[in-house]
């Protein structure tokens, strides 16, 4: 296997890793009830995101900055926004 190939299939794995990663992140905020909390909003702070989820708020933003789906949170100025 010349460098080449095993870089690519380096950058491969790496990535399935983070996709693996990502989906968990999507079960444990569904679990969590964060998509729900969010549901209807237009958008939440991480401080009122915790205040209806019963989770610590530190958490919220890196949930929701590495949650997937067809409606991504994404953050913006800090507000959390179930983006289309």
């Amino acid at each position: 296997m010349d460098e080449t190939q095993m870089m690519e299939f380096v950058g491969q794995a790496v990535a399935d890793v983070g996709a693996l990663l990502g989906g968990a992140m999507v079960v444990i905020g569904d679990k969590l009830g964060l998509y729900r909390a969010m549901a209807g909003t237009g958008s939440v702070t991480p401080a009122e995101l915790a205040a209806r989820t019963g989770t610590a708020e530190r958490y919220n933003p890196r949930m929701a900055e590495r949650s997937g789906g067809t409606r991504v949170p994404v953050l913006r100025r800090r507000r959390a926004v179930l983006a289309a």
